[in-house]
């Protein structure tokens, strides 16, 4: 619904909240490009997510001043083997990286 003002309220739920609600025991792959909160968001993926998810492609905008090594270093440390994909941050800040296990 649209309110007076233009703004529309839509509803956010958390992966956590998707995985319970849908009763999801696995995930294939977890797509992330949500441009430059991935710092944010990537860190803060517990166990009972990382557990069930076989591979992350994931998308970094590194103008956004993150820091990928901390997401890498995350993401090793909980089992996960890694590759780069693809760096474009010559022409448009952005790497690729997939997350495998």
């Amino acid at each position: 619904r649209i309110s007076n003002d233009g703004s529309v309220k839509v509803p956010n739920y958390t992966i956590s909240q998707l995985i319970d609600f849908y009763k999801i025991n696995e995930i294939g792959l977890m797509k992330i490009d949500i441009e430059g909160e991935e710092y944010n968001v990537v860190p803060n993926l517990n166990d009972s997510i990382l557990n069930i998810t076989h591979s992350i492609h994931l998308e970094t905008h590194v103008q956004y001043g993150g820091n990928d090594s901390h997401i890498i270093d995350y993401l090793i440390s909980k089992g996960f083997y890694y590759i780069l994909l693809d760096d474009r941050t010559e022409s448009s800040s952005v790497r690729e990286h997939l997350f495998y296990k």
